[in-house]
């Protein structure tokens, strides 16, 4: 074997990436054509993660996924791809289960911190298939274990580039020649039908709806691979069905689970649960179920405040992300639905970020709500195959359709605002003088006071482990009000004051301030200092 410390082949003469120039081959540009580092620290991961990997050492290879992986990455590899398959299968033992998995990290940075061309895609889809049938076929992956969290993000990471591959393919102005060439005499890469293919077998061959439903099996850190994939591919389903638009069906592929059980697996790991909930969220404001809408998203929003501003992990800059996209849609979920109660310290969230913004939410300024919308939606897709013939981008109509039905939905609402606000001022009035109020005629207001009881009742999930799309028809309101003969008659539900809530949410205040203080006592930091040498001594 070569010097480990010496720098082995390069981007455009590695032999794992098929050869051509060294502008084709890396995913990084020109500054990704330097060559990678093998050195002697990375030689020792890939040979320490491949025996972790042969001896069911979970731990440990979570240790070295989440830890090591970003550790060298930014040490190496931050701006250069990672040394290629044919560089590192003598270090183990051209293990295929092995090699494979390491293709799908390998893949996975060049989406991170690259640019990945067409060649890096058509190549990542291949080893995605080669991966997941040898999961589905168990002939050499049986009796492997692999750390939650892997599989996991293996699952968001393969949605994540078919959806960036359907709007790549789309763009159809910006491809070469070569490209579109290549594109239509490949079909079948990241095709709709074989992606929901593998999902829908992940969960079939893997037994797990059968599992979840059985109320004397708990589903727990114990799963075997297929059946972790089959677990994650539920959720992923009901991924691929929001980004369709199809948010019905997005939330049947997630009766299995229960979402609003606490201690479920997908409640393990932060990346998972926010995903579920962000998925879950959405498809219920795009139904008009903006009661449910907040109730999850104020949940995961409460759950992962502290988990923002971490990066030490390939999922954590996704979870940051994630994070905030749910804050812009609970703030125009809450916007839609006046009146509902709100969680004080989620309401200190969303004032935290749109302070500004907020009110003019409740105004129902549309720009506002098209700002949040574009920002905080998920990256809709048109799966079906483009026609090359026709040299136009259509990336964005998916998103634009989504777009106009939501916006209708709020121009819908343009007068419920200052209607709202004279319901509030009155038990009861004529309805002829509350029309003068807001300059309509008497038959168009009756239709705007129809239109306002119509929204204000909506499915409510009961929470009570029944599926995502159960729900009773309730008010959602805090302003009821019926009309007999001419006369309106408003009665204004009194809101039950929790004491809970103030007591933890200034409790959490004081506790902060504790924590402020103690950092910058300098005898704790002389103590901490002194702990510290004596220690190391």
């Amino acid at each position: 074997p070569q010097d480990p410390t010496q720098v082995m082949g390069g981007f455009g003469d590695g032999p794992g990436l098929g050869g051509g120039t060294p502008q084709m081959q890396s995913g990084f540009g020109d500054s990704g054509q330097a060559g990678f580092m093998l050195t002697e620290r990375v030689r020792a991961y890939i040979i320490d993660f491949y025996m972790k990997m042969c001896e069911n050492n979970t731990s440990d290879v979570r240790y070295l996924y989440f830890r090591e992986w970003t550790s060298l990455t930014n040490n190496y590899y931050k701006d250069t791809e990672w040394p290629n398959e044919n560089e590192i299968s003598s270090l183990v033992d051209e293990n295929e289960v092995f090699i494979h998995c390491y293709k799908e990290l390998y893949y996975r940075h060049i989406f991170v911190h690259g640019s990945p061309l067409l060649h890096h895609r058509v190549e990542s889809w291949e080893n995605y298939k080669a991966l997941f049938d040898m999961f589905l076929d168990g002939a050499n992956t049986s009796s492997l274990q692999l750390p939650l969290e892997w599989l996991g993000d293996m699952i968001d990471e393969f949605l994540y580039q078919f959806e960036d591959f359907c709007s790549y393919r789309h763009k159809l102005t910006r491809l070469s020649e070569e490209e579109l060439e290549t594109l239509e005499n490949q079909p079948d890469v990241w095709n709709v039908h074989m992606v929901l293919g593998y999902l829908t077998s992940f969960v079939d061959r893997s037994g797990i709806v059968k599992m979840l439903n059985d109320p004397n099996k708990q589903v727990g850190n114990r799963l075997s691979v297929l059946e972790s994939l089959g677990y994650y591919s539920l959720i992923g389903l009901c991924r691929v069905h929001c980004l369709t638009g199809d948010y019905r069906l997005a939330l049947q592929q997630l009766n299995p689970i229960d979402v609003d059980d606490k201690r479920a697996l997908f409640t393990r790991i932060a990346s998972t649960h926010l995903s579920l909930y962000y998925y879950l969220g959405f498809a219920y404001m795009m139904m008009k179920r903006y009661a449910d809408a907040v109730n999850v998203f104020s949940t995961v929003l409460l759950a992962h405040r502290g988990s923002r501003g971490r990066a030490t992990c390939f999922s954590d800059g996704q979870i940051n992300s994630k994070y905030d996209k749910i804050r812009a849609l609970c703030a125009m979920s809450v916007a839609l639905s006046p009146g509902l109660a709100l969680d004080e310290q989620v309401r200190q969230l969303l004032m935290e970020k749109y302070d500004e913004v907020m009110p003019r939410l409740m105004q129902r300024r549309e720009e506002n709500f098209e700002e949040l919308f574009r920002y905080g939606c998920p990256k809709f897709i048109t799966p079906s195959t483009p026609n090359y013939s026709n040299l136009e981008d259509r990336h964005r109509e998916a998103y634009n359709l989504q777009l106009k039905w939501f916006l209708t939905e709020v121009r819908s609402q343009a007068t419920l605002p200052e209607i709202r606000s004279y319901l509030k001022l009155y038990t009861s009035i004529p309805i002829m003088k509350l029309s003068q109020f807001c300059d309509l005629s008497d038959e168009v207001f009756i239709e705007k006071l129809m239109s306002i009881k119509h929204k204000s009742y909506q499915l409510v999930n009961p929470r009570n482990g029944s599926p995502a799309l159960d729900g009773i028809r309730s008010c959602a309101t805090d302003v009821h009000f019926y009309m007999s003969e001419d006369m309106l008659h408003v009665d204004e539900t009194g809101r039950v004051q929790r004491f809970s809530e103030y007591f933890m949410t200034h409790s959490l205040k004081f506790q902060t301030a504790i924590d402020d203080l103690r950092s910058t006592d300098p005898r704790r930091r002389h103590h901490q200092k002194k702990k510290h040498n004596d220690r190391k001594q």
